[in-house]
């Protein structure tokens, strides 16, 4: 929308004159006119504040903060600084301010700006006050269990999800966080089972929530229960086109462990292309890989996938031995020969030595290579 030059005009003289007030020093003035400059920057900075215009505010709260150094004041600087991303004058701004006396958005604009810094000590003692004061906080509740999951602390985040999901037991967002902390607590018993139940209760509510679908794939997949694990994984794959990376592999390792080479071939081919470049990623699916193109007879991309695994992990002595099987299939003598002895060097140094199945497979290697 085109406004008239003359309105134009009027807000960029109203602007400029509120700054010019901002700048007068306050050392200058008398007791009565710090009084009035306080009071007038507190309406200035409001009126700046509901214009969006959190710079020209928090000039007009510094100037009253200076003058006088109010609680309020300090509140509505803090925000100001939030607000343009200023974490640390936000907390500095807040911090002379007992912990007591914080308003709920003093405590939740400490707690989000050592979110952004990555201050995590900072993060679980503001995050917990904030539980203890107010329970019915979700956002904090919610942010605060997914921060604890991300720290690999299932514990804690099953806490600050079930804190709120005591006042609210269908919230979703609570639910999810809830979920994956029993997914990730191996020391419970029972943990992937609770983990299905809670996912149970989101489905419920919401039958094509992407994350309940897939980490059900997950923990029934983690519990070796394959065949049920398959369709939900199929299901979180389809849902996100095939390019989610996690759903793509995990479906792959399942259909390959369930004997569908041909589909796990090219899942984890599609898996392989997305989650480029994580080395040991990409060791797990090639390794998973060679088996699959061995079983569907593609000896070629067998032993290519094969010398991948041997690139990243050079002191892999099943994966020698392995190519090497490959090459001789494919006819390919010179280097059978030279993997069956590159085998022999890097097994002494492998657990494999020590069993009896491997024992074995050594005095094997040594007698092909005799013949040779």
């Amino acid at each position: 929308m085109d406004y008239p030059n003359f309105i134009i005009k009027r807000i960029m003289v109203r602007k400029l004159l509120m700054l010019l007030l901002c700048i007068v020093p306050v050392a200058m003035m008398g007791k009565k006119e710090k009084v009035a400059v306080v009071d007038t920057m507190l309406v200035r900075g409001d009126s700046l504040m509901a214009d969006f215009d959190y710079y020209g505010a928090a000039a007009c709260y510094e100037k009253s903060v200076a003058a006088s150094d109010a609680r309020n004041v300090r509140h509505k600087l803090a925000e100001c600084y939030y607000r343009l991303q200023r974490y640390r004058d936000c907390i500095e701004c807040l911090r002379p301010i007992k912990q007591d006396s914080l308003s709920h958005t003093g405590m939740r604009m400490m707690y989000y700006s050592y979110h952004a810094l990555e201050h995590n000590d900072s993060i679980a003692v503001w995050g917990d006050l904030i539980q203890y004061s107010y329970r019915r906080d979700m956002e904090v509740a919610v942010s605060l269990a997914r921060f604890y999951n991300a720290q690999k602390q299932p514990i804690a985040a099953k806490c600050a999800a079930g804190n709120y999901l005591h006042y609210d037991s269908l919230c979703v967002p609570a639910l999810k966080q809830y979920g994956y902390a029993q997914y990730l607590d191996s020391e419970c018993e029972d943990s992937y089972q609770k983990a299905i139940a809670t996912y149970d209760k989101i489905l419920k509510i919401d039958n094509d929530d992407f994350e309940a679908v897939f980490m059900k794939g997950m923990c029934l997949s983690m519990m070796d229960s394959l065949k049920l694990a398959l369709p939900y994984l199929e299901r979180a794959a389809k849902m996100k086109d095939y390019t989610h990376a996690p759903s793509v592999l995990r479906l792959g390792l399942v259909a390959a462990d369930l004997g569908y080479d041909v589909e796990a071939r090219d899942y984890l081919a599609k898996a392989e292309m997305l989650m480029m470049p994580e080395p040991e990623v990409v060791y797990a699916i090639k390794k998973k890989q060679a088996g699959v193109y061995c079983n569907v007879r593609e000896y070629r991309k067998a032993a290519d996938a094969l010398l991948e695994c041997i690139r990243l992990h050079p002191n892999d002595a099943l994966a020698y031995y392995n190519v090497s099987e490959m090459f001789r299939v494919l006819g390919d003598d010179s280097n059978y020969k030279l993997y069956l002895t590159k085998f022999l060097e890097v097994v002494p140094g492998d657990s494999m030595s020590t069993t009896d199945e491997g024992k074995r497979v050594i005095e094997e290697a040594k007698r092909r290579l005799a013949k040779l």
